[in-house]
């Protein structure tokens, strides 16, 4: 509802929860799920906010980016980095360990997404490298390794500056060497490494040329680009014989 979005945004509410909840230290490590920290799903409302429909009117998209604003602007991503620790008492249970890092990341690809300043911002921190080296270099699983690809896309989507960093920074083999290169990785972790790739190499032929050529490297990417194009070929035999 962009009339509850516009009154949100209006109020101190965001700044509250960014000052007193979201950049609050955790004193604690919570032994129980009943003692979970309540910056969790404070994070996961701030992210709520800056969602929009698809095919919304023009005025969602003013309201939602001025909300991302807001949550940067207060210190939203300050504490960014603490926020991709797992948490130890809950080593048994994969959803409660890495709740921290997968609340974090949601917030994070939400107040990113399409708004190249915040994108550039990001990019000036060097918090893709953090992600590479803090969660595709060790094993949360794979709705985080997910969550972590969706969340470069979210910085690199229709943003040149920002693909050729990630060129720079060897992005691209972090995702073909290290998540690829995982034990059997889903197939949901697969098709979102190679729409992570995509979206590196999407404004430039020059960057989609190195990438391609960084694919023929490592060889459970050639096995990727061959189940793609055999679902692209299928799709297309499919409308063909819809069309008959």
């Amino acid at each position: 509802d962009v009339k509850c979005k516009e009154l949100f945004g209006n109020m101190s509410i965001i700044k509250t929860l960014v000052k007193n909840v979201i950049n609050k230290p955790t004193e604690n490590a919570p032994q129980h799920h009943n003692e979970l920290p309540i910056k969790y799903n404070s994070a996961l409302a701030l992210s709520a906010l800056t969602h929009k429909p698809l095919n919304a009117p023009s005025k969602y998209n003013k309201v939602c980016k001025a909300i991302q604003d807001m949550i940067f602007e207060t210190g939203g991503l300050d504490t960014l980095e603490e926020f991709l620790k797992p948490m130890p008492n809950f080593k048994a249970n994969k959803k409660f360990y890495s709740l921290p890092i997968s609340t974090g990341l949601r917030m994070a690809t939400d107040v990113v997404r399409e708004n190249k300043a915040i994108q550039m911002k990001m990019l000036s921190k060097g918090f893709e490298c953090t992600v590479c080296h803090e969660l595709f270099e060790k094993d949360y699983g794979s709705k985080v390794d997910e969550m972590a690809l969706e969340f470069l896309c979210a910085m690199a989507w229709n943003n040149r500056k920002v693909q050729e960093q990630f060129l720079k920074h060897h992005i691209g083999h972090f995702i073909m060497g290290r998540i690829m290169g995982k034990d059997q990785p889903s197939l949901e972790v697969q098709l979102a490494c190679a729409r992570t790739l995509w979206v590196i190499s999407d404004s430039s032929p020059e960057i989609r040329k190195q990438i391609l050529g960084q694919m023929g490297r490592y060889k459970k990417c050639q096995t990727l680009l061959l189940k793609l194009r055999n679902v692209v070929v299928s799709s297309m035999q499919r409308n063909k014989r819809a069309k008959k």
